[in-house]
């Protein structure tokens, strides 16, 4: 009778062995694909809200200074007021609609929250957008924040909630009130408009359009160091073409925290021409960064710490030569730009 041939104990001990190896690395993964699903859905919404937010700039009448309302505080109280001297200037614009009906101007010497980023100017040269909201059903009223709401902030994302029978289909949520379907409005945007010193002699209407989308930006806008920071920005490369290499300094590490690949920062100066100074600002994807700011000890007097980060960004030509600042908005995912010029009248004014 011929021997059966069978499985010694040390070939099923080796087999579970290389099993476990194998789980382990499924299980490894897990974390990372979910996290790579979620960043993808993040982009698949900025995608949609970029695109679709031109098309609103447009349509809506936005590049319509007549439909322009700078929320400034008269006596404790909001009002409306003109853009004409802004205009005038060539000043650049941030619409944001959202942040100006939550934040009015008081007595607050750190931040102004008429000007983008809110920082008060050190003087009259510092570079500054005249952040601004929209016109009302009324004309002659400003923006509110419901209004706000159901152009700025993406609502797609409906939220439903899922029964604990597993048989049953998940029902979507109304609120409270059952009068609206509730959604989950991680996704915003706003809106920059910079001169655009490219166009020949362009003093009046030539801007580029920015269209800024975020993701999950505090709903409070709170005007503080953690929402909008500034940075000094110093460039190691010399030409500047299509972006280039930067050196990213301030005094404070929490500026440089969350500087990564993926992220956008805007770059700000004064561009000199035959007139005067021209503000110049663009927005910057960043597409390589070190791990974390180092801090270095400035000789003085008297000695100070400030903290570094080197950064490689991708974006529009920049004039190396100026004195730049940068501007970091941690929410920011996705910038989309367009050239455009301003119109003289909208449909949604008299």
């Amino acid at each position: 009778m011929r021997k059966r041939r069978g499985i010694s104990l040390l070939e099923v001990m080796f087999s579970m062995g290389i099993i476990a190896v194998g789980l382990l690395g499924v299980t490894a993964i897990l974390p990372l694909a979910l996290n790579q699903v979620g960043r993808g859905r993040v982009l698949d919404n900025a995608s949609r809200v970029g695109q679709n937010a031109v098309n609103e700039v447009r349509v809506r009448g936005m590049l319509a200074p007549p439909t322009w309302r700078a929320g400034q505080t008269v006596g404790g109280l909001k009002t409306s007021t003109s853009v004409t001297l802004a205009l005038a200037s060539n000043q650049g614009f941030c619409i944001d609609p959202l942040f100006v009906s939550v934040n009015t101007n008081d007595s607050d010497t750190t931040y102004d929250a008429s000007w983008f980023p809110y920082f008060v100017r050190a003087n009259t040269n510092d570079p500054r957008m005249t952040r601004i909201s929209l016109a009302a059903i009324n004309p002659s009223g400003m923006m509110r924040w419901a209004g706000a709401e159901r152009i700025f902030v993406l609502q797609d994302e409906l939220v439903f909630d899922i029964p604990e029978e597993k048989d049953t289909p998940p029902i979507q949520n109304f609120g409270s009130s059952r009068a609206n379907r509730m959604y989950n409005g991680s996704t915003s945007w706003l809106a920059t408009l910079s001169p655009n010193l490219e166009v020949t002699n362009q003093l009046h209407d030539a801007y580029v359009l920015s269209i800024v989308v975020f993701d999950n930006r505090n709903v409070t806008m709170p005007m503080d160091s953690e929402t909008e920071r500034l940075i000094s920005v110093n460039w190691l490369t010399s030409s500047g073409l299509g972006g280039g290499d930067l050196v990213l300094e301030s005094a404070t590490l929490n500026d440089l925290v969350g500087i990564q690949s993926g992220k956008w920062i805007m770059l700000m100066g004064n561009v000199p021409t035959r007139v005067k100074l021209m503000p110049r600002f663009r927005w910057y994807r960043v597409v390589m960064a070190d791990s974390e700011p180092v801090s270095i000890v400035s000789p003085g007097p008297p000695p100070t710490t400030l903290y570094r980060l080197n950064a490689t960004v991708q974006g529009p030509d920049w004039n190396t030569s100026m004195a730049t600042t940068g501007v970091f908005m941690p929410g920011v995912v996705a910038v989309y730009e367009r050239s455009v010029r301003l119109e003289s009248s909208s449909l949604w004014t008299n």
